[in-house]
């Protein structure tokens, strides 16, 4: 079986990351610019069964505390849960 998810090099461009996470610290425009403008079009990915996602290691201000990288945050994951 092969599966896929969407890539985290497609969304951090799509979400207008600052900076190479795996060179320093990366920030994701804030959180509403994401949910409100950014990552529509990925909405209806999201909402097919069995979808998996690929979380990056960019902070999102207005996620949790929004310096931890969304990695490692316990935000990032309860907010795709809730989707």
């Amino acid at each position: 079986m092969v599966a896929s998810c969407p890539s985290s090099s497609i969304s951090r461009a799509t979400a207008g990351a600052s900076g190479d996470s795996h060179l320093g610290t990366s920030r994701h425009p804030p959180l509403n610019e994401l949910q409100n403008f950014r990552l529509v079009p990925y909405r209806s990915i999201l909402a097919a069964p069995g979808v998996g996602v690929m979380v990056g290691h960019m902070a999102t201000p207005g996620l949790g505390d929004g310096k931890t990288p969304s990695s490692i945050n316990p935000a990032a994951y309860q907010l795709l849960r809730s989707r």
